[in-house]
């Protein structure tokens, strides 16, 4: 049951409705966000059908029988007037009013003779977002008298994104960080062993990512915080059909570390077209035609600044869901400008962001910051004194399990504690959390937590013994090999404004490097790379690494 209800919700949450007596929908409009707008009632009813219904097959919700998604197709005839035939041989057909019949979908025999549709609306949609400044910088003041729910879902609706100013108390906030403060030195003392699990499976309960001196630390149930998880704004926002659904559940909470020093992060989504892997070519469904099916949540645990190394986003990218599993070169676009905007996401695919979409919120203490798991981003390069924390929560709609942590095909285990003394709200919420489970845990002294100052969290700076594997101990000279990476001008605007290659001592290749341009360069690790104004200022400087990672450049980090 729980899980046909997200079918029900996703089907209409990008029309505008209002229920009839009888339980069907009537009255619908064109998606809130108004990125179908050039399509017919029709084709969006055979799309979302089309979609929905070899998926809710595949997953064993109707098992093998209609039930209650029977439902879904009803409304599909009532909304659009047509008439709906569901022939388990030939599959759905749709008859329109003037007889005709459209089988949805493509069978076998007919895929050589389909052209894949234009994709011209998504990229549209990526276009109106970069275009659009609430977008790209807008944020929003919870403390403010002119803060409205409203503005929350129409920005995150529109944008995947949204930036809220203020919205946990301080007083809160301080408190809770000097119990993670608690939890991260105990890990690091030892006081907390840092073998054991998680609820999930026998995997760890914290790990290194990719790139060093990044650690994620699951929480244990010590640290579950109802003031905090079950916020009533947060709930609100989650609760709204444009965002999750009002039985979401919640996969995930811990706390993100970036060591002084952390290289920049791996552009990522942290899950990819786990749906709809190729819903474009067989069904025209992709991008923000379906609402998200899991939003993360990061609040951080100190004022960021951009020597932090924030999280960089990359805007529109959400709206590739659905397609970027594909040749992105080869899907078609009809529009020459859209087809540039294409290619400049062709060119990056998942190693850069192009230039004029990268957005960097810079989060305060108090701050949220919400975005759909679909959109691509990475930390960024922490070149402070201080360990930067941010906690993250992540929510999902109640069918989906993450496949970071778990296969898709098993059910995730519950936790070993019953999480009896929470809310029936919190238990409901976090059945199938994943949280810590070290060991052993040695009870903090109550004398110790109390002394426990607010930047003790930053002051710590390394979570774990470094082992010198990464960076700082790579030798360059013996690595003849050309590492390639895009560096991108965001919008440093200096006429004359040169990218200078240094190969050897006296051999110096420069290009220009205008605002908004995305430059490939491949060098050897180790080679020193500068960007340079006529009159000689140097803007930016770096040595080049192995597998060296997007470089970026813009008013936020440079001065000039």
């Amino acid at each position: 049951m729980r899980k046909l209800s997200f079918l029900y919700v996703v089907a209409f949450s990008t029309l505008s409705c209002t229920a009839s007596a009888h339980g069907a929908l009537e009255g619908c409009e064109l998606g809130n966000s108004g990125n179908i707008a050039d399509s017919y009632r029709w084709n969006e009813a055979k799309r979302l059908v089309e979609t929905l219904l070899p998926f809710a097959e595949a997953t064993g919700v109707i098992d093998g029988e209609l039930g209650m998604f029977q439902k879904l197709l009803e409304d599909a005839k009532t909304i659009f007037g047509n008439e709906l035939i569901l022939n388990r041989t030939t599959g759905p057909t749709f008859i329109k009013k003037s007889g005709s019949e459209e089988d949805i979908g493509f069978s076998p025999e007919e895929d050589d003779d389909i052209d894949m549709p234009h994709a011209d609306r998504f990229f549209r949609e990526i276009r109106y977002i970069l275009d659009d400044e609430e977008c790209m910088s807008g944020t929003l003041d919870v403390e403010s008298p002119a803060f409205n729910m409203e503005d929350v879902i129409r920005l995150f609706d529109k944008c995947r994104l949204v930036h809220l100013r203020n919205f946990y108390p301080k007083k809160m906030l301080m408190d809770y960080k000097r119990n993670i403060t608690s939890y991260v030195q105990g890990i690091a003392s030892g006081r907390i062993s840092e073998e054991g699990k998680t609820s999930y499976s026998g995997e760890m309960y914290y790990f290194s990512e990719r790139t060093p001196y990044r650690y994620d630390l699951c929480f244990t149930e010590d640290l579950v915080n109802e003031e905090l998880l079950l916020n009533d704004l947060l709930m609100d926002i989650l609760r709204h059909p444009f965002v999750l659904d009002e039985k979401m559940n919640m996969l995930d909470f811990g706390v993100i570390l970036a060591e002084p020093g952390a290289p920049v992060g791996h552009w990522h989504r942290d899950s990819g077209d786990y749906i709809f892997p190729i819903s474009f070519s067989t069904s025209d469904v992709a991008g923000h035609d379906l609402p998200p099916f899991a939003v993360a949540v990061i609040t951080p645990l100190l004022n960021v600044t951009m020597k932090h190394g924030p999280t960089e986003f990359c805007m529109g990218s959400s709206n590739l869901a659905g397609l970027d599993s594909l040749f992105l070169e080869d899907i078609p676009v009809k529009d020459p400008a859209l087809r540039e905007l294409r290619d400049l996401f062709v060119e990056c695919t998942d190693i850069c962001c192009p230039a004029e979409a990268w957005r960097t919120p810079l989060l305060s203490f108090g701050d949220v910051l919400l975005f759909d798991y679909s959109l691509f981003h990475r930390g960024g390069h922490n070149d402070s004194p201080d360990l930067r924390a941010l906690i993250y929560n992540t929510y999902s709609r109640p069918w989906y399990k993450d496949p970071n942590f778990s296969m898709m095909d098993k059910e995730v285990h519950a936790t070993e504690s019953p999480l009896a003394s929470f809310s029936e709200t919190m238990q409901e919420m976090m059945r199938n959390v994943r949280l810590a489970i070290p060991n052993k845990i040695k009870p903090e002294d109550p004398n110790v937590l109390a002394t426990i100052k607010l930047d003790d969290l930053e002051k710590l700076k390394q979570f774990r013994q470094r082992n010198n594997d990464f960076e700082e101990d790579y030798d360059y000279e013996d690595d003849d090999t050309f590492w390639e990476f895009v560096m991108s001008n965001v919008d440093v605007d200096i006429e004359g404004l040169e990218v200078c290659i240094r190969f050897t001592e006296t051999e110096t290749d420069c290009h220009p490097f205008d605002r908004g341009m995305d430059l490939t360069i491949a060098t050897e690790a180790g080679t020193e790379v500068r960007v340079v104004a006529p009159d000689g200022r140097e803007i930016k400087k770096i040595t080049t690494e192995a597998d060296q990672e997007q470089v970026i450049i813009s008013s936020l980090n440079t001065k000039w």
